[in-house]
């Protein structure tokens, strides 16, 4: 659900504005593009300069362009090839990201 990721990044990002350098919002379903077109516009300038809503196309190019090959995972076009461990809370992300794809 849509709310269950706004939520937390909302909060997130007003409790530790600066902390946030970017985040990614990789293969959003067309419903997420269509509420963000919406909700973009009332998000202040500098938030949305650190948000990239990147389609499966472009994805290593918006990727690389922030994070270094050694470090981006295999599955994003990278050269890291260390798994996440089972509790680790990418491993969590990636779970519900899977979760949101399959409703």
């Amino acid at each position: 659900n849509l709310l269950n990721f706004i939520g937390p990044a909302n909060q997130a990002m007003q409790q530790y504005p600066e902390m946030m350098e970017h985040i990614f919002i990789l293969n959003a379903p067309l419903s997420f593009r269509v509420i963000w077109a919406i909700i973009s516009a009332i998000v202040p300038k500098i938030t949305l300069e650190k948000i990239s809503v990147v389609p499966q196309s472009r994805m290593y190019t918006k990727l690389s362009e922030r994070i270094p090959d050694h470090v981006l995972p295999e599955e994003y076009g990278g050269q890291y090839t260390i798994p996440m461990s089972n509790d680790s809370p990418e491993r969590k992300l990636q779970e519900f990201v899977k979760t949101l794809k399959s409703t």
